[in-house]
């Protein structure tokens, strides 16, 4: 089995500590999104930095694609809500 380690960019990356409880932020991969959140709310990454990546380019932290991973800072709010849906698919259907 393929395990590649990979890392965001580090413009993207913030650490746990520098993050402040907001109602604004956007649910974990595993969370439902609320009814009541603006859809113009900036989308956040998914990353758990767990960084490890299984023979088909699957993150094994976040569930992303590796091409879902190095795109997500260029795509809009929309298609990263998208991404976040089949994150939430990805670790549903995963095999242990």
């Amino acid at each position: 089995m393929k395990i590649t380690k990979v890392q965001e960019p580090l413009a993207s990356k913030k650490s746990l500590a520098d993050e402040e409880p907001s109602a604004d932020k956007e649910p974990s991969a595993d969370e439902e999104p609320s009814a009541d959140k603006a859809p113009s709310a900036e989308v956040s990454s998914p990353c758990v930095r767990n960084c490890c990546l299984d023979h088909q380019d699957y993150c094994l932290g976040c569930f992303r694609h590796l091409d879902e991973i190095t795109g997500w800072s260029g795509f809009s709010n929309e298609q990263k809500r998208q991404v976040l849906l089949q994150c939430r698919l990805r670790r549903k259907n995963r095999q242990p």
